[in-house]
């Protein structure tokens, strides 16, 4: 059975997207390896997550397929 991680993968992969901008933290890393193993998703690495909504938000206008971002708590 497929973790919540691997749908929510798959399910950017079949919208189209191809970028998620973010910060790794421990309550991600789940996410973002079931994004790696996708093979058709990269994973950027930004600074800071003011970077990776204005990288999604960029992305998003630009090419018409959402854009994503990941960040942290606290």
């Amino acid at each position: 059975m497929p973790t919540v991680a691997q749908i929510f993968a798959r399910t950017l992969r079949e919208i189209g997207v191809r970028f998620v901008f973010g910060v790794p933290s421990g309550n991600m890393t789940d996410y973002i390896e079931a994004i790696r193993l996708e093979n058709a998703i990269d994973f950027v690495l930004v600074g800071n997550e003011t970077t990776a909504a204005f990288m999604a938000g960029v992305c998003g206008r630009l090419t018409g397929i959402p854009g994503v971002c990941f960040g942290t708590f606290g």
